[in-house]
């Protein structure tokens, strides 16, 4: 039994079968509120769904985690040997490095428990996904054009709060549910392509809503993330596994290389750029710079919050330079995990990729959905979240996950 295999075994006990689709089923039902409260409640809620994919699905004898989850597991335990240098100190047991490393393997599990429950109940698990983004996509569009009214009727604003601040929590909220419809995208587009009729009519009206839905919230990053899923989507229909290999090459990449990133500053137009982006620029290349101070081992798990150089930014004189983190998942890797960290996690990219590639050899719907996917997290993770966010692992592992939806009788032969 190969790795995949594995993951998509299904325990021949009626009673665990009944058991993991309802627990699957109902707690992606709450996806649409816990996404649209900015994302926080998807760790939990991956970690509820993992944990019963662990206890249900996993093969009671003679199981061997994939090699892609093994190096995921020493690159997460080296990120978290690196907190013993670094200058930003927790508790151990409530430490940020601990909670992600048990998450994370929490996480992991939904990729059995969503498969199982797809064998299971196939037909209402895909409607249900579909009715997910929708929903998402309706919160969205009533919370922007109401000036937030939704937000704020679920959580009104107190008189002890600043009204600033809670619409920029509002709309970086709104920011979070965009990015993790962007994370389903490819799963959703592929899934109406197979199963209904004019499946590729619905599936371009459905990335024109996604480039609505990221104007409204603000997202530009959505705009040119929905544009290159849908190139990514039609190359995948000519050349799918050539496609799914570029949008590896590019995941890969993206943490490998990240630092050449300070050699490509200077040709950007920073005085033509918003100051959200001019302020990415700047911290891309202060960071950049920093890790060259450790450029083995790093500064440690979360050192970054200790950085506290400042700018001139706008109207602010001294504007902290890095904001919690230096919203480029390669530079954020390499400056506080060093070149082992980075090798660690790009080598994960490898070994999965490559088995996704052989699935996509056999399953051109697995190859679509997989590489906009792909496209889909690596943009995403370039210009925005930390890499330690344990709503984003949660989100980007859900969503791979649902994309052994598509024909999941194909991925097992």
């Amino acid at each position: 039994m190969t790795a995949v295999d594995q993951h998509i075994h299904v325990q021949p006990v009626s009673t665990r079968r009944r058991i993991n689709s309802f627990i699957v089923l109902f707690f992606l039902m709450l996806t649409p509120a816990l996404a649209h409260a900015g994302g926080l409640g998807m760790a939990p809620l991956a970690a509820i769904i993992g944990g019963v994919g662990w206890l249900t699905v996993t093969p009671l004898k003679g199981y061997r985690p994939a090699t892609w989850m093994i190096c995921l597991l020493v690159f997460l335990l080296w990120a978290g040997l690196t907190s013993l240098w670094s200058p930003y100190t927790q508790e151990f047991l409530l430490s940020n490095p601990f909670k992600l490393i048990i998450g994370v393997c929490l996480f992991v599990g939904t990729i059995k428990a969503i498969a199982a429950a797809n064998n299971h109940r196939p037909r209402f698990l895909r409607t249900l996904f579909w009715i997910i983004n929708l929903l998402m996509c309706g919160l969205i569009i009533i919370d922007s054009l109401s000036g937030y009214g939704l937000t704020f009727l679920v959580d009104p604003i107190r008189a002890d709060q600043d009204v600033n601040r809670r619409l920029a929590s509002a709309e970086m909220n709104l920011g979070h549910s965009v990015t993790i419809l962007l994370l389903f995208l490819g799963v959703m587009a592929t899934s109406l392509i197979q199963q209904v009729k004019y499946g590729w009519m619905l599936a371009t009206l459905y990335f024109g809503l996604l480039m609505v839905v990221s104007y409204l919230a603000g997202l530009a990053v959505g705009l040119l993330c929905t544009i290159l899923i849908f190139i990514t989507l039609i190359a995948s229909k000519f050349a799918p596994v050539l496609t799914l290999k570029v949008a590896i090459f590019a995941a890969f990449s993206s943490i490998l290389f990240a630092p050449i990133i300070q050699w490509l500053l200077p040709f950007l137009p920073v005085e033509k750029l918003p100051l959200s982006w001019e302020h990415r620029v700047a911290m891309w290349d202060y960071t950049a710079n920093r890790i060259w101070e450790a450029p083995i081992w790093g500064h440690g798990f979360d050192a970054v919050r200790t950085f506290d150089d400042t700018m001139k930014l706008g109207l602010a004189d001294e504007w902290p330079i890095v904001s919690l983190h230096p919203h480029n998942a390669g530079l954020h890797i390499w400056v506080e995990t060093g070149v082992i960290g980075a090798v660690l996690a790009s080598l994960t990219i490898f070994i999965l990729g490559r088995r996704a590639v052989e699935i996509a050899q056999r399953s051109n719907d697995f190859a679509m959905a997989c590489s906009s996917f792909t496209i889909a997290v690596t943009i995403i993770s370039v210009v925005t979240y930390g890499v330690w966010q344990h709503w984003w692992w949660a989100s980007s592992i859900l969503a791979i996950s649902m994309i052994f939806t598509c024909h999941a009788s194909k991925l097992r032969s």
